[in-house]
């Protein structure tokens, strides 16, 4: 009976075990930032943020994807922490031919105007996103949008996606953007209007990325803050599950010892 007990003790705890918990951090200050290796025309490329949750650690850099070079071209980006607005991405001034005078042809041009400091595509020929990467696995579950209109000619639009792959490999400056993308599941999340987006599915990951909507145009917006579920056993959990490993061992000792008796 007492192994039956035991058992069921812990049948009970490991179904309990793969419950999530709900979290969130909001993006638009706070955590600590950490220069980069260098800075090109004032801006600090590939600096990193970083946020703390409990046991959660998130650490987040800024990346474009300039589409003017072929391949696609990885470029190593400015990440900002606007309050009150959220996370934006600055790309620095990069031309096809290497050079850093940032003429807008495909150069990831950025000015002070149109909202550029935005997560964006504004047509220029890059596609800016954000490198989500935890320090364990989590199930993004929604993400909060603030939108803004990088073309004053036209209207708003935030169009973004998100992209999960555990234990997926870093972003290289002047990497092939095409293979990067190609290791991640994309999720498309659109929308127009500033507001929180859920993310359909479970997935567990340690590494999401959150961008701009490629082939599109005119999308900018900065990520004010994210939700998220853990599948780490809560501290009560873990002493229900060593409850019921003891409660099998004493039984199966007893047995052990009574043994030759019964014999």
């Amino acid at each position: 009976m007492k192994l039956q007990l035991g058992g069921l003790i812990l049948a009970a705890t490991l179904v309990g075990a793969g419950s999530a918990s709900a979290a969130s951090i909001n993006l638009d200050g706070g955590g600590t930032n950490v220069a980069g290796s260098s800075t090109i025309d004032g801006l600090n490329v590939g600096n990193t943020r970083t946020y703390t949750n409990g046991s959660v650690v998130l650490t987040v850099t800024g990346w474009t994807n300039d589409t003017s070079y072929s391949p696609d071209q990885l470029v190593a980006s400015n990440v900002g922490a606007y309050a009150g607005n959220g996370l934006g991405v600055s790309s620095p001034h990069i031309d096809t031919n290497g050079g850093t005078f940032g003429n807008g042809n495909g150069g990831a041009e950025e000015t002070g105007s149109g909202n550029q400091h935005t997560v964006d595509n504004n047509g220029d020929g890059r596609v800016d996103f954000l490198v989500l990467k935890f320090n364990q696995q989590v199930d993004l579950t929604s993400a909060y949008f603030n939108v803004y209109d990088v073309n004053p000619d036209g209207s708003a639009d935030g169009d973004a996606v998100a992209y999960y792959k555990n234990g997926a490999l870093a972003p290289v400056n002047l990497g092939n953007a095409t293979n990067y993308f190609s290791q991640f599941t994309a999720i498309a999340l659109d929308g127009s209007s500033s507001g929180s987006r859920n993310i359909g599915g479970v997935t567990y990951s340690d590494t999401w990325v959150i961008g701009a909507k490629p082939g599109d145009t005119n999308d900018g917006f900065k990520l004010y803050s994210i939700s998220y579920d853990t599948a780490v056993p809560e501290p009560a959990t873990w002493l229900t599950m060593i409850v019921g490993f003891g409660a099998i061992g004493a039984v199966m000792r007893r047995r052990r010892l009574m043994a030759p008796i019964a014999a």
